[in-house]
């Protein structure tokens, strides 16, 4: 956690198009500490298991991801193009346009996606582990092969 604190220092400082972050630089440390946050969550539930305790992390963490991508779903429409934060693909750093439609889509799909992570938790697990896995893959899918229908189209080519 405190090499991760440690990166999230650096990463801007690091990013080709670090002019961009003082455009989101609150949403930027909104994003790291909610990740920090749920590492240390993350983490303070595998030690309380591993001394004994009666945690569920099998309930816990699928919770726990579908929350934190709630979270950055709602602000990922606000994050401005660098190469450390959001949906980066090569036609999402190519176009500024094709960044906020792909992230205006992503950060939909991750509160959507990560209502149904939250929701799954408590789902017998054959349906949850279906569900969980189906969803992640579609919310990551989507927003790339988008990225990049929109940089064709945005290039003029079918």
């Amino acid at each position: 956690i405190l090499a991760m604190t440690g990166l999230f220092n650096v990463l801007p400082k690091l990013d080709p198009r670090r002019e961009n972050y003082a455009k989101f630089i609150h949403v930027y440390w909104l994003i790291a500490n909610a990740v920090l946050v749920f590492m240390a969550i993350a983490h303070v539930l595998v030690i309380s298991s591993a001394l004994g305790f009666p945690v569920k992390i099998d309930r816990l963490m699928p919770l726990g991801i579908g929350l934190l991508f709630i979270f950055l779903g709602n602000y990922l429409t606000r994050v401005e193009p660098n190469w450390f934060v959001g949906i980066r693909t090569p036609w999402t750093l190519s176009s500024d346009t094709v960044w906020r439609k792909t992230h205006r889509t992503g950060g939909a799909l991750m509160v959507i996606g990560g209502s149904i992570l939250a929701i799954s938790a408590f789902l017998p697990r054959p349906a949850f582990l279906v569900l969980f896995f189906v969803t992640i893959v579609i919310v990551a899918v989507i927003p790339i092969v988008l990225s990049y229908v929109l940089w064709k189209r945005e290039q003029g080519k079918p």
